[in-house]
Protein backbone atom coordinates (compact mmCIF):
# COMPACT_ATOMS: atom_id res chain seq x y z
CA UNK A 1 0.00 0.00 0.00
CA UNK A 2 1.35 3.41 -0.96
CA UNK A 3 2.34 5.14 1.96
CA UNK A 4 -0.08 8.53 1.73
CA UNK A 5 -2.81 6.34 1.19
CA UNK A 6 -1.64 4.69 4.27
CA UNK A 7 -1.51 8.01 6.28
CA UNK A 8 -5.06 9.13 4.94
CA UNK A 9 -6.69 6.21 6.24
CA UNK A 10 -4.54 6.69 9.52
CA UNK A 11 -5.60 10.34 9.74
CA UNK A 12 -9.03 9.39 9.39
CA UNK A 13 -9.10 6.22 11.77
CA UNK A 14 -7.48 8.68 14.61
CA UNK A 15 -9.91 11.02 14.08
CA UNK A 16 -12.91 8.96 14.50
CA UNK A 17 -11.23 7.85 17.86
CA UNK A 18 -10.71 11.32 18.99
CA UNK A 19 -13.89 12.41 18.47
CA UNK A 20 -14.96 9.18 20.44
CA UNK A 21 -12.69 10.61 23.08
CA UNK A 22 -14.46 13.68 23.62
CA UNK A 23 -17.61 12.13 25.03
CA UNK A 24 -16.55 9.74 26.91
CA UNK A 25 -18.41 7.00 26.27
CA UNK A 26 -21.59 8.82 26.36
CA UNK A 27 -24.15 8.53 23.46
CA UNK A 28 -23.77 11.37 20.43
CA UNK A 29 -26.45 13.55 20.70
CA UNK A 30 -27.47 17.16 19.84
CA UNK A 31 -27.52 17.44 23.80
CA UNK A 32 -24.44 16.05 24.31
CA UNK A 33 -22.25 17.91 21.32
CA UNK A 34 -23.76 20.95 22.57
CA UNK A 35 -23.22 21.41 25.92
CA UNK A 36 -19.51 22.22 25.47
CA UNK A 37 -18.12 24.79 22.57
CA UNK A 38 -14.55 23.64 22.94
CA UNK A 39 -16.13 19.65 22.29
CA UNK A 40 -17.87 21.72 19.03
CA UNK A 41 -15.11 22.94 17.60
CA UNK A 42 -12.89 20.37 18.41
CA UNK A 43 -15.59 17.69 16.32
CA UNK A 44 -15.68 20.09 13.39
CA UNK A 45 -11.90 20.29 12.94
CA UNK A 46 -11.75 16.58 13.16
CA UNK A 47 -14.51 16.61 10.73
CA UNK A 48 -12.75 18.82 8.84
CA UNK A 49 -9.23 16.18 8.67
CA UNK A 50 -11.57 13.05 8.34
CA UNK A 51 -13.20 14.80 5.03
CA UNK A 52 -10.18 16.25 3.61
CA UNK A 53 -8.44 12.68 3.97
CA UNK A 54 -11.19 11.28 2.69
CA UNK A 55 -11.03 13.67 -0.75
CA UNK A 56 -7.44 12.88 -0.96
CA UNK A 57 -7.50 9.10 -0.52
CA UNK A 58 -10.22 8.94 -2.96
CA UNK A 59 -8.42 10.86 -5.82
CA UNK A 60 -4.55 8.89 -4.79
CA UNK A 61 -6.26 5.48 -4.54
CA UNK A 62 -10.18 5.83 -6.47
CA UNK A 63 -9.98 1.67 -6.09
CA UNK A 64 -10.73 1.99 -2.20
CA UNK A 65 -14.40 2.41 -1.79
CA UNK A 66 -15.38 4.21 1.61
CA UNK A 67 -18.98 4.10 2.15
CA UNK A 68 -20.87 7.36 1.84
CA UNK A 69 -17.28 9.21 1.19
CA UNK A 70 -19.49 12.13 -0.55
CA UNK A 71 -21.83 12.52 1.99
CA UNK A 72 -18.32 13.11 4.41
CA UNK A 73 -16.77 15.04 1.92
CA UNK A 74 -19.68 17.21 1.73
CA UNK A 75 -19.83 17.55 5.16
CA UNK A 76 -16.22 18.72 5.49
CA UNK A 77 -17.01 21.60 2.83
CA UNK A 78 -20.01 22.70 4.39
CA UNK A 79 -18.03 23.05 7.92
CA UNK A 80 -15.04 24.84 6.38
CA UNK A 81 -17.41 27.12 3.97
CA UNK A 82 -20.25 27.66 5.47
CA UNK A 83 -19.42 27.52 9.31
CA UNK A 84 -22.44 30.18 9.84
CA UNK A 85 -24.80 27.66 8.92
CA UNK A 86 -23.85 24.28 10.35
CA UNK A 87 -26.49 21.68 10.98
CA UNK A 88 -25.47 20.08 14.06
CA UNK A 89 -28.11 17.66 14.15
CA UNK A 90 -26.48 16.56 10.66
CA UNK A 91 -23.00 16.30 12.46
CA UNK A 92 -24.87 14.26 15.45
CA UNK A 93 -26.24 11.73 12.64
CA UNK A 94 -23.12 11.43 10.91
CA UNK A 95 -20.75 10.50 14.06
CA UNK A 96 -23.63 8.27 15.02
CA UNK A 97 -24.57 6.21 11.98
CA UNK A 98 -21.62 6.93 9.64
CA UNK A 99 -18.88 6.33 11.44
CA UNK A 100 -18.38 3.48 12.62
CA UNK A 101 -18.71 1.69 9.12
CA UNK A 102 -16.44 4.63 7.99
CA UNK A 103 -14.30 3.50 11.34
CA UNK A 104 -14.21 -0.33 10.69
CA UNK A 105 -13.47 -0.12 6.90
CA UNK A 106 -10.67 1.81 7.38
CA UNK A 107 -9.60 -0.58 9.84
CA UNK A 108 -9.90 -3.44 7.64
CA UNK A 109 -7.94 -1.89 4.77
CA UNK A 110 -4.93 -0.80 7.25
CA UNK A 111 -4.63 -4.87 7.88
CA UNK A 112 -5.42 -5.59 4.46
CA UNK A 113 -2.14 -4.21 3.22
Amino acid sequence: MDRKVKTYLFDILCCIEEIELFFGGEEVTLDTLLKDIKTVRAVERELEIIGEATKKLIKLAPEISISDSRKIIGARNFIAHEYGAISYDVIVKLIYYNFPILKEEVKKLLEEK
